[in-house]
């Protein structure tokens, strides 16, 4: 399921079979609830402005200027990491950005990826572990992503540690909080973008927003 509330939906028959399979074999059983976040509601209006920023800062800047020491680091884990193809979300969602994505990084090859690849907009499931779903069901929200750890890392690894902790992520972190900045900016200047934003928000969040977390749940070690 895609959407929670049709995973709460399923949940409710799934515990039917499970109380089912208990009765039938005479034993006990105790459904604990581990964690539980929303699917992202995506923003177009807000995701096209970032990037036009994105290309803004660019054409005005360049990319992060990486030193020989900073890119021997990233050569180096690497070699720890799987070669992609086409590595990042946007290959998966679109033909054309793949194509490009594999030729802007040797197949997958590549350390470290400098460009920005065309806006990909999706309605589309991919998993992550955080909360910026149940976020996005509240207010208008859109991300970004520089390139702060190597081509091909896993996550939540060594290898996005040591990069993201290095002047690498230092330099990718400046990256997004400018275009993060520039696009706040835009919409304090032009409050039409803020009302269609808010606009395409209210039509994707009509049906409510539905918490994964159940009434009483508390945090619980198993």
């Amino acid at each position: 399921a895609n959407q929670v509330r049709d995973t709460v939906r399923l949940l409710k028959r799934v515990d039917k079979i499970a109380q089912g399979a208990a009765l039938m074999t005479e034993t006990d059983l105790e459904r604990v609830p581990i964690d539980g976040t929303a699917e992202l509601v995506p923003n177009f209006t807000l995701e096209e402005a970032l990037h036009k920023n994105f290309a803004e800062l660019i054409e005005r800047e360049g990319l992060p200027d990486y030193t020989q020491e900073e890119r021997a680091l990233a050569e180096a884990i690497k070699i720890h990491c799987p070669t992609l193809p086409a590595p990042g979300d946007g290959p998966l969602l679109d033909s054309t950005v793949a194509a490009l994505v594999r030729e802007k990084t040797d197949g997958g090859r590549r350390a470290l990826n400098d460009f920005l690849i065309p806006p990909v907009h999706s309605t589309g499931f991919a998993a992550g572990s955080g909360d910026v779903g149940d976020v996005s069901w509240q207010t208008p929200t859109a991300q970004i992503h520089t390139a702060a750890f190597v081509s091909g890392a896993p996550g939540h690894g060594w290898q996005n540690v040591s990069t993201g902790g290095s002047s690498i992520g230092d330099k990718a972190l400046l990256l997004a909080g400018k275009v993060l900045a520039m696009t706040a900016i835009d919409m304090y200047e032009d409050p039409s973008l803020l009302e269609k934003a808010r606009a395409e928000f209210n039509g994707r969040t009509k049906e409510g927003y539905v918490c994964p977390i159940e009434e009483g749940a508390v945090p619980r070690i198993i």
